[in-house]
C-alpha cells in the first residue's frame, strides 16, 4: 500500500492539472499545429499542380500540332494530302482498268 493517503482536494488538484495539460496540448495543435501543417499540405499542392502544368504544356503543343495534321484544314494537312492521293489512285485506277479493257478488246 502507500505510505500517504490523498486526499479528494490533492486528488482534484492532479486531475485540475492533468485535464490543463491536456487542454494546453489540445489548444496547441488546433491553433498552432494544425494550421502550420495545413500551410505545408496547401504548398505542396501548389508545388505539385505546377509541376504537373510545366510537363503536361509542351504536351498540349504537340497534340495539337498532330491533330492539325489529322484534321482536314483546306489542303495543308497530312489528312488533307492522303484524301487527294487516294482520290488520284482511285482516277489513275479506273483509267487503268479502261485501258487494260480496251487492249483485251481492241
Amino acid at each position: 500500500m502507500l505510505g500517504a493517503e490523498f486526499t479528494f482536494d490533492q486528488a482534484q488538484d492532479i486531475l485540475i492539472i492533468i485535464g490543463s495539460f491536456f487542454a494546453a496540448v489540445g489548444g496547441f495543435y488546433y491553433w498552432a499545429w494544425r494550421p502550420f501543417v495545413q500551410l505545408d499540405e496547401d504548398r505542396a499542392q501548389r508545388i505539385a499542380n505546377e509541376a504537373a502544368r510545366q510537363a503536361v504544356e509542351p504536351l498540349a503543343e504537340t497534340l495539337a500540332t498532330i491533330k492539325g495534321e489529322v484534321t482536314t484544314n483546306g489542303g495543308a494537312s497530312l489528312k488533307d494530302v492522303v484524301l487527294k492521293t487516294r482520290e488520284q489512285q482511285k482516277i489513275l485506277q479506273a483509267k487503268f482498268d479502261q485501258h487494260m479493257q480496251e487492249g483485251h478488246n481492241g
